[in-house]
């Protein structure tokens, strides 16, 4: 481990976290306990965390930070494809029929942003999530909601949405560093765009924190990582 982190005194879990491009869960992650002494203090509030409480909050955070990067797809750089109104035309309602074998109703994907984020935030993504548009404008919208065709419902897709191609960061593979602050919260810092934690402070960009917290549905991200 680091020297920084040596000196900090902190039992931190590094997790190594590599990205499988199509799945959800796909995810392959090597947990390695560094500077892991039972008598340390974990956080700055001299909060000693056990090894089980290390054990589950690295095993949380892989699972949202890589339900994390599905979510970057399903609002930032993908979105999901949909099915061309006739003649080519832009649908008259502003929404598309998704077309998607993972998601079939708008249900889906309340549930998967719900699994991973805190109640407030969750809502925030779900109907007043800012982005980038087709006509190059940034506004908060609800990119997924139900679509009434003649009475049957679909999920449907906000036909003004196009994927952000400014948005480049690498999550093809990531290092995850879990620090508990407390039975109930825990700090997160992910290295992005293949660093490592001794290179962090030559690629700020490439350092994202967060809070995880555990409610009474499980552990979750107070906020989305990008």
């Amino acid at each position: 481990m680091s020297s920084k982190k040596q000196s900090s005194s902190n039992s931190a879990l590094i997790a190594t976290i590599i990205v499988a491009a199509l799945a959800l869960a796909a995810v392959i992650v090597l947990l390695v306990v560094l500077n892991k002494n039972d008598g340390e203090n974990s956080g700055e509030n001299n909060f000693k965390a056990t090894q089980e409480l290390l054990d589950e909050c690295g095993t949380s955070a892989h699972d949202l930070v890589s339900k994390n990067y599905e979510i970057i797809k399903l609002y930032i750089t993908e979105g999901l494809a949909h099915k061309d109104e006739p003649y080519g035309n832009e649908p008259e309602d502003g929404i598309y029929t998704v077309d998607s074998d993972m998601y079939d109703s708008i249900d889906d994907i309340e549930e998967l942003v719900k699994s991973v984020y805190t109640a407030e935030e969750a809502d925030r993504i779900l109907h007043n999530f800012e982005l980038k548009l087709k006509d190059g404008s940034t506004q908060a919208v609800e990119l997924y909601k139900n679509r009434d065709v003649f009475g049957d419902i679909f999920l449907g897709i906000d036909a003004r949405f196009a994927p952000d191609t400014s948005y480049t960061a690498d999550w093809s593979s990531c290092m995850l560093e879990v620090i508990p602050t407390s039975e109930s919260s825990c700090d997160i810092t992910v290295y992005i765009n293949g660093i490592t934690v001794e290179e962090a402070a030559e690629h700020p960009e490439s350092v994202l924190s967060a809070k995880m917290i555990k409610t009474d549905d499980g552990w979750r991200l107070t906020e989305f990582l990008k």
